[in-house]
């Protein structure tokens, strides 16, 4: 699949996109996106937040819907019970690191150098 920008300006042209309407299930770039591949290369991780010890597939972190954060072929998917702020959860803190820390390692192995 390619990214077509004509047909996403066309889906959003004339709607008012604020941060939260954007990420609404229903809005035009959750539903594009999640469909949109990763460019050859990349590899991606999801850090999906959900509050509450409830099911994943009907969960939220207060303000996203669970199954918005979830994107087909991503390397790693990590769950942090959490409120939608997760940035200062030790849990966050630490599947961040771990990311950072294998790219680290495979810049190193592919260039032999670290950035």
């Amino acid at each position: 699949m390619t990214l077509k920008m004509d047909t996403l300006k066309l889906k959003i042209q004339g709607k008012n996109l604020r941060s939260v309407s954007a990420i609404e299930p229903e809005s035009p770039l959750m539903t594009f996106l999640p469909q949109t591949p990763l460019a050859p290369g990349i590899t991606g991780h999801s850090i999906i937040v959900v509050e509450g010890d409830g099911p994943l597939d009907e969960g939220n972190d207060g303000v996203v819907v669970c199954q918005i954060g979830r994107v087909e072929g991503m390397k790693s998917e990590f769950i942090v019970r959490s409120g939608h702020s997760c940035q200062s959860n030790t849990h966050t803190i630490q599947e961040v690191r771990r990311i950072l820390l294998l790219h680290a390692m495979e810049t190193y192995k592919t260039h032999g150098l670290c950035v």
